[in-house]
């Protein structure tokens, strides 16, 4: 009887004992489970973040890219000599001050068909076609209705050294109005493209 009652008493113990252990056992899975969803949450995070800096790199780099591009672009488009001389009114300008120094010049006068054309041509209508002539060449709006360079000078008899004390002249006015050096070559390039349908004579007075 009494190993019995000993047997029970222990028996009940054990009883106690075991919701006990199955409590202990149940905070212990679910602490784990908590842990690992952690770890996942921390582990997703980071690739998130990671995904987001990748993304920014990228972004820069292209941004990097895309700018230069336009860069590059924008250096290719560069402005027409007519943009670069301000336009009609500067040009308009040297022209008619390059028509004032042409007309009276002395040694070009000692043309007789020279001396003709200035006294028959008015210098207004002269300054007119031929600054819409230069506006054009250089890449304005303007649109040039005069005749074409031989048919206009033929008459003339223009000798060489009658074409380099034009192209003097010419030189001198734009130094006058500080035309920068690389527009004045481009003008003085515009210029000599004409001096096959001028010059009708190498030799001359």
């Amino acid at each position: 009887m009494k190993r019995f009652r000993a047997f029970a008493a222990t028996a009940s113990k054990g009883q106690r004992r075991a919701p006990m252990l199955a409590a202990t056992a149940l905070h212990l899975y679910f602490g784990a489970m908590r842990q690992t969803l952690a770890s996942r949450r921390r582990s997703i995070m980071f690739k998130r973040n990671t995904l987001w800096m990748v993304l920014a790199a990228i972004a820069l780099v292209t941004g990097g890219v895309c700018t230069a591009f336009a860069q590059g672009e924008s250096s290719q488009k560069q402005q027409s000599l007519y943009e670069r001389l301000g336009g009609l009114a500067p040009i308009s300008v040297v022209v008619s001050d390059f028509i004032d120094a042409l007309m009276p010049d002395a040694f070009l006068n000692a043309n007789p068909a020279i001396d003709a054309a200035r006294k028959r041509v008015p210098a207004p209508y002269l300054k007119y076609h031929v600054t819409a002539m230069v506006c054009q060449a250089a890449g304005g709006p303007c649109q040039y209705h005069g005749r074409g360079m031989k048919a206009s000078h033929a008459h003339l008899n223009i000798t060489e050294r009658e074409w380099e004390r034009m192209v003097t002249i010419f030189k001198e006015v734009l130094a006058k109005h500080r035309v920068p050096a690389k527009e004045t070559q481009e003008l003085l390039d515009i210029v000599r493209s004409t001096k096959a349908d001028i010059v009708a004579s190498q030799g001359g007075r």
